[in-house]
């Protein structure tokens, strides 16, 4: 699952020569096929193709629209005339490759939904990944992401990344994320002790994996030399196991640049449901790591953890560089916590249009100014994108604002919020909304921080989301 990757790039070169698979797709005539995954990224279904294609699979894409949902990308498989035959594929699929939610595709039923997508409108789809500098963080931010394994395979549901500071540990009750550490466990009996803390959640699109890797770096005098770290995390998770229930602990290796060792955690959550962690440090006790997996494969858990500390480590994952990327360097040491999430289960108007649209949340703190943030959505569909923009955002926003006289394709406006309880406006202030495709950004005060209108305008003028895309044709002139 985790090493499928070596070939990518000849794939890739493979793919763009021959405009995708020349194999037969489905139409009226082959009116059956199966879809294996959908993406609102036409790079996620790139990839899982490159899968699907190393498996011997016949696969391709297709793009399909609804006024509901908006605009997806699907990976395809055969495309045949009668339901039985599609119906022994699905079966192989599943029963021979393992590959999960295997779906079967009429083309009758959904041909006025289906979009155009040959050559030259697949290389504009690529495009939509942010070509920008990587961050200037420093040596040790850096050494730290760097550790966090990568692989091309999995799909980051959240990543949750904080550089940890006394300042920070004062405000943790406000500008903390959620966190999935294991049952036992505290997030600040892990980052009082730690100079750096990361969490990321990642999905297998075509098999069973689901999992959260917690990684923490070590401040050097948090513990003594002698004290077993992974054993004594351990034993919080064992601890608040009722008596009678099933707790084991088990010593653990795992060969990876840095060898891990540790304790594979089993226990009993509830009746005939049982959880297993993994529980490690490396020699050195520099990291200490959790990794949990909704299925308990501790095999694939294993395989991912190998590839601590010898990949291109998180900054390689798109869902990091179409975000973090945007971070110019003037702001990069202000930094303290973010969080980037594929979203789901939204609520309101715009809900069905924002599944799976990827959201970062940036927070920062600037001397004698405070604690301020950046919401950045991204989502490669111009329609949907305008509308979210309208639904969410279109209050109280005042006329235009020139962020660089050059650049008219940049659309911002600042924003006054009404005071809680009353019908007062603000006199500062308290965001600036830019919309420039496939971007929504918002950089705000949120009524704690004060930058001036010209800073936050300074902040929004610079950040690096607005090389490289073209304006859309369907751009709306509303705004």
């Amino acid at each position: 699952m985790f090493f499928e990757n070596k070939s990518y790039l000849i794939f890739l070169f493979l793919f763009i020569l021959i405009g995708g698979c020349s194999e037969r797709q489905f139409n009226e005539k082959h009116e059956y096929a199966l879809y294996v995954d959908r993406s609102r990224f036409y790079g996620d279904i790139e990839r899982t193709i490159h899968r699907l294609e190393k498996k011997g699979l016949n696969a391709y894409p297709i793009a399909m629209f609804s006024q509901q949902e908006g605009r997806y990308f699907y990976a395809m498989m055969y495309a045949e005339k009668s339901l039985q035959t599609i119906m022994s594929k699905k079966i192989e699929c599943e029963d021979k490759y393992k590959i999960k939610n295997v779906n079967i595709m009429n083309y009758k039923k959904e041909y006025k939904r289906i979009l155009p997508l040959n050559d030259d409108m697949i290389q504009n789809y690529r495009k939509t990944r942010l070509r920008a500098p990587r961050p200037k963080f420093s040596k040790s931010t850096n050494i730290f992401l760097e550790t966090i394994p990568y692989s091309p395979d999995v799909r980051i549901k959240k990543f949750i990344f904080v550089k940890i500071s006394d300042e920070y540990l004062n405000k943790m009750s406000e500008y903390s994320f959620a966190t999935n550490l294991p049952r036992g466990i505290q997030p600040h009996q892990i980052l009082s002790k730690s100079e750096y803390f990361a969490e990321l959640t990642v999905i297998d699109p075509l098999h069973k994996f689901h999992a959260t890797y917690t990684i923490a770096w070590l401040k050097p005098q948090a513990f003594s030399k002698e004290i077993n770290i992974a054993s004594l995390y351990a034993e919080m998770i064992l601890n608040q196991v009722p008596k009678g229930s099933l707790k084991e602990k088990i010593p653990l290796e795992v060969q990876a640049d840095d060898k891990l060792v540790g304790y594979q955690i089993n226990i009993q959550i509830v009746k005939d449901k049982q959880r297993a962690y993994l529980v490690l440090t490396d020699e050195e006790k520099n990291y200490l790591i959790f990794m949990q997996e909704e299925s308990n494969n501790i095999l694939a858990m294993t395989n991912w953890l190998s590839l601590t500390g010898d990949t291109e480590g998180a900054l390689h994952y798109p869902e990091v560089q179409n975000t973090v990327y945007g971070v110019q360097d003037s702001i990069v040491n202000e930094l303290v916590t973010w969080q980037i999430e594929r979203l789901s289960n939204i609520s309101g108007n715009y809900g069905l249009k924002m599944e799976g649209t990827i959201k970062a949340d940036f927070i920062f703190r600037r001397p004698k100014k405070g604690w301020w943030e950046i919401d950045l959505y991204h989502l490669p569909d111009s329609n949907s994108l305008f509308y979210i923009f309208k639904e969410k955002y279109g209050e109280n926003m005042q006329p235009n604002i020139v962020l660089d006289s050059a650049r008219t394709d940049i659309k911002a406006r600042l924003v006054f919020t009404k005071k809680k309880d009353t019908k007062e406006v603000s006199e500062t202030a308290d965001e600036i909304r830019v919309l420039h495709f496939p971007y929504i950004v918002i950089f705000s005060n949120k009524n704690k921080a004060t930058l001036s209108i010209e800073e936050l305008k300074e902040i929004a003028k610079h950040f690096q989301i607005y090389n490289g895309f073209k304006k859309p044709s369907d751009w709306l002139d509303w705004f």
